[in-house]
Protein backbone atom coordinates (compact mmCIF):
# COMPACT_ATOMS: atom_id res chain seq x y z
CA UNK A 1 0.00 0.00 0.00
CA UNK A 2 1.38 3.50 -0.99
CA UNK A 3 1.77 5.62 2.43
CA UNK A 4 2.33 9.16 1.29
CA UNK A 5 0.48 11.18 -0.52
CA UNK A 6 2.60 12.34 -2.51
CA UNK A 7 3.41 9.15 -3.41
CA UNK A 8 0.52 8.82 -5.26
CA UNK A 9 0.65 11.96 -7.04
CA UNK A 10 3.39 10.97 -8.73
CA UNK A 11 2.73 7.75 -9.43
CA UNK A 12 -0.58 9.43 -11.19
CA UNK A 13 1.37 11.66 -12.79
CA UNK A 14 4.16 9.31 -14.05
CA UNK A 15 1.10 6.77 -15.14
CA UNK A 16 -0.81 9.32 -17.18
CA UNK A 17 1.28 9.64 -19.68
CA UNK A 18 3.26 6.40 -21.36
CA UNK A 19 6.74 8.60 -22.19
CA UNK A 20 7.10 9.78 -18.96
CA UNK A 21 6.54 5.97 -17.87
CA UNK A 22 9.08 4.67 -20.53
CA UNK A 23 11.46 7.48 -19.87
CA UNK A 24 11.30 7.32 -15.88
CA UNK A 25 11.87 3.29 -15.83
CA UNK A 26 14.95 3.67 -18.61
CA UNK A 27 16.95 5.73 -16.06
CA UNK A 28 16.22 3.29 -13.46
CA UNK A 29 19.40 1.71 -12.85
CA UNK A 30 21.97 4.20 -14.29
CA UNK A 31 22.77 7.86 -14.90
CA UNK A 32 21.51 8.55 -18.74
CA UNK A 33 21.59 11.37 -21.35
CA UNK A 34 18.73 11.60 -23.08
CA UNK A 35 19.81 10.59 -26.71
CA UNK A 36 20.42 7.37 -24.68
CA UNK A 37 16.83 7.50 -23.73
CA UNK A 38 15.88 7.97 -26.88
CA UNK A 39 17.59 5.51 -28.40
CA UNK A 40 16.81 2.65 -25.80
CA UNK A 41 13.07 3.55 -25.75
CA UNK A 42 12.27 4.32 -29.35
CA UNK A 43 10.90 7.78 -28.52
CA UNK A 44 12.05 10.98 -30.39
CA UNK A 45 14.30 13.34 -28.65
CA UNK A 46 11.86 15.88 -28.14
CA UNK A 47 9.49 13.74 -26.40
CA UNK A 48 12.39 12.53 -23.94
CA UNK A 49 13.62 16.05 -23.21
CA UNK A 50 9.70 17.15 -22.62
CA UNK A 51 9.26 13.66 -20.12
CA UNK A 52 12.52 14.65 -18.67
CA UNK A 53 11.37 18.78 -17.64
CA UNK A 54 8.51 17.34 -16.05
CA UNK A 55 9.81 14.36 -13.93
CA UNK A 56 12.02 17.04 -13.26
CA UNK A 57 9.63 19.19 -11.79
CA UNK A 58 7.96 16.64 -9.67
CA UNK A 59 11.39 16.17 -7.98
CA UNK A 60 11.28 12.70 -9.58
CA UNK A 61 14.42 13.10 -11.63
CA UNK A 62 17.62 14.75 -11.37
CA UNK A 63 19.92 16.71 -13.69
CA UNK A 64 23.47 16.24 -12.45
CA UNK A 65 25.23 18.40 -14.62
CA UNK A 66 22.79 21.43 -15.52
CA UNK A 67 25.09 23.52 -17.47
CA UNK A 68 26.25 20.97 -20.02
CA UNK A 69 23.99 21.67 -23.04
CA UNK A 70 25.41 18.27 -25.09
CA UNK A 71 25.40 15.24 -22.66
CA UNK A 72 23.10 16.34 -19.51
CA UNK A 73 22.99 13.39 -16.96
CA UNK A 74 20.02 12.23 -15.13
CA UNK A 75 19.50 9.80 -12.55
CA UNK A 76 16.63 9.20 -10.11
CA UNK A 77 16.37 11.13 -7.05
CA UNK A 78 15.00 9.45 -3.52
CA UNK A 79 11.57 10.36 -4.17
CA UNK A 80 11.83 8.59 -7.39
CA UNK A 81 13.66 5.97 -6.14
CA UNK A 82 10.69 6.02 -3.45
CA UNK A 83 7.73 5.93 -6.35
CA UNK A 84 9.85 3.45 -8.77
CA UNK A 85 8.37 0.81 -6.84
CA UNK A 86 5.04 1.05 -7.45
CA UNK A 87 5.38 1.75 -11.17
CA UNK A 88 7.15 -0.96 -12.07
Amino acid sequence: MVKEKRDVESIAYIKLSKHREKVFLNIEKKLKIPSEISKETGLKIDDVSRALRGLKSKNLVICLNETDKRARLYELTSKGKSVLKYIK
